[in-house]
C-alpha cells in the first residue's frame, strides 16, 4: 500500500505460485478503509482454506519513499551535539531540511571517544520545552556519537522524561563517521515514524476486523523481513520496500 492502490496477494511458498489476489483504492485519508476493502475483496475470492489459511503478512509499502520525495514527514526536533566542528554543514543541514527545528548544543566528543566538552543538559531541557508542542518527534545526534554514544544516549534519556514523543538517535542508524549525513538519516527517520505507525495501526486493525490474526512482518528495502516493533523505530530502513516486494 501507499499509492494509487492496494495490493494483496496470497503466495504459497512451497508451491512458490500466488493463489489469489485483489485490488483496491488507497485511501490516504485513513489507510484502513482502503486495506479493509482489499482484504474484503479477497475473502470474497474461493481458495482452499480461505482468510483462516494465512500463516503471516507481509507488509510492503512505498509511503516511506514517497513522503521523502514530496517532503511530506513530520516536523522534527533535530538536536545536534558538538557540531560546532562544522558549523558550515550545520547550516546546510538545517537548510536542506525544512521540516525540522534544530538546537545546536554544546557537548563533545573526539575523534577517540574522549569527552572534550560536557553535554550542556540545562540548555536542552530548554530546547525540548520550547519545541515540544510544535514537534512530532526527536531525532538526536552527537558529532563523534559512533565513537561515543554517552551524550546521544543521555539527551535521548532526557528528552523520553520530558516528552512522549519518539525518539531516534544517530548511532542506532548508522556507523559511519559522515556526521552531517547521520544527523539527516536521524531527522528523516524520525519524520517518518508517526507515517509508518499510521499505517501498522491501519494494517492491524483492518486484519483484525476481517478475522486475521496472522503475525505482522514488514518488507525491508533490502528485501529481508522485520519485526513490527523494528519498522516502527527504523521506518528509514524501509524506503524503496514497495519495488522490492513486487
Amino acid at each position: 500500500t501507499g499509492g494509487t492502490h492496494t495490493d494483496v496477494v496470497v503466495f504459497n511458498p512451497a508451491s512458490q505460485t500466488v493463489v489469489v489476489s485483489a485490488k483496491a483504492e488507497t485511501t490516504h485519508h485513513d489507510l484502513a478503509l482502503g486495506i479493509g476493502e482489499a482484504l474484503t475483496r479477497l475473502s470474497a475470492l474461493e481458495w482452499e482454506g480461505g482468510l483462516a489459511a494465512i500463516d503471516r503478512i507481509h507488509l510492503s509499502t512505498t509511503l516511506a519513499t514517497n513522503a521523502i520525495a514530496e517532503n511530506l514527514g513530520h516536523r522534527v526536533g533535530l538536536i545536534l551535539m558538538g557540531y560546532d566542528a562544522d558549523r558550515a554543514g550545520a547550516r546546510k543541514l538545517v537548510a536542506g531540511l525544512p521540516q525540522i527545528s534544530v538546537a545546536l548544543l554544546r557537548g563533545r566528543h573526539n575523534f577517540y571517544g574522549q569527552e572534550d566538552e560536557p553535554l550542556d543538559a540545562a540548555a536542552l531541557r530548554e530546547a525540548v520545552t520550547n519545541l515540544e508542542n510544535t514537534v512530532s518527534g526527536w531525532a538526536v545526534s552527537g558529532f563523534f556519537s559512533v565513537k561515543n554514544p554517552g551524550h546521544e544516549l543521555a539527551a535521548a534519556a532526557i528528552i523520553k522524561s520530558l516528552s512522549t514523543k519518539p525518539v531516534t538517535m544517530g548511532r542506532d542508524l548508522t556507523g559511519r563517521l559522515d556526521a552531517i549525513r547521520r544527523a539527516a538519516t536521524a531527522a528523516l527517520n524520525a519524520g517518518l515514524v508517526p507515517i509508518i505507525a499510521r499505517l501498522l495501526d491501519a494494517v492491524k486493525l483492518a486484519a483484525g476486523q476481517a478475522g486475521l490474526t496472522a503475525r505482522l512482518m514488514v518488507v525491508k528495502g533490502d528485501g529481508s523481513l522485520v519485526s513490527e516493533d523494528w519498522a516502527r523505530e527504523k521506518p528509514l530502513e524501509h524506503v524503496d520496500r514497495g519495488p522490492r516486494a513486487v
